[in-house]
């Protein structure tokens, strides 16, 4: 699960190593880059590392015609303690990214987002690239990262960190985003319930039906009023 990479770069001296190690039961990966080398700390001087991360064709779906293209659409996303903000394409000036928070990219199903292990600045590159660059540490020679990759899932988010669970639902209203979560709620303890999604699926139809007769009676009893 630990995969090193080694390369010389062209400066006596200075070795670049990467470690990628991949989540056993996850969907994060760490990345680890270090220098080394007896010239490393004087090779950096001037220098500042970049990691840049971009969504492949993988993370777009085919195209879709009228409502369903809007809702199919990748962007560019940074999401902390402060909630999902929105990275648009006219955006193209250095952002903030404040220590434990993530950026990337998520499209309606899945997600590719990455945290530094300080606090970074977000800066725009061709295309809807992006690049993180660490804050200026003078000596530094050691940077770690985290990936997530995987399914916009609430249980799959949360165990990567509790903070990316904001990320499901994030486009609609507070007050129908804690409607959707506890749908989703009543369909998880449904299908544990039941064994069979087809069946809980419609179990939770039923519910749903049940849970707004009231607002039916009530209006059919208005109009016959009226």
């Amino acid at each position: 699960r630990i995969v090193t990479f080694q390369s010389d770069l062209p400066a006596e001296g200075v070795r670049l190593v990467k470690s990628f190690a991949v989540s056993k039961e996850g969907y994060e990966v760490v990345l680890t880059v270090s220098l080394v080398g007896p010239n490393a700390a004087q090779f950096m001087t001037g220098r500042r590392l970049d990691l840049e991360l971009g969504a492949g064709r993988g993370l777009f779906p085919p195209p879709a015609p009228g409502f369903a293209a809007m809702l199919d659409r990748v962007q560019r996303v940074a999401v902390g303690p402060g909630g999902v903000r929105t990275l648009g394409e006219e955006n193209r000036a250095s952002t903030p990214l404040p220590t434990g928070e993530w950026a990337g990219f998520r499209s309606r199903f899945w997600a590719i987002l990455l945290r530094a292990d300080g606090a970074a600045q977000l800066e725009p590159r061709s295309g809807a690239g992006l690049a993180l660059v660490p804050a200026e540490e003078p000596g530094r020679l050691s940077w770690r990262y985290t990936f997530y990759s995987g399914p916009v899932e609430h249980r799959a988010l949360t165990a990567a960190d509790p903070e990316l669970g904001r990320l499901v639902f994030s486009g609609l209203w507070s007050w129908l985003r804690a409607l959707s979560f506890g749908l989703l709620y009543l369909l998880r303890g449904l299908t544990a319930l039941i064994g069979n999604p087809g069946i809980a699926i419609i179990a939770l139809a039923a519910s749903v039906q049940l849970l707004l007769l009231p607002l039916s009676r009530a209006e059919r009893a208005r109009k016959v009023g009226a």
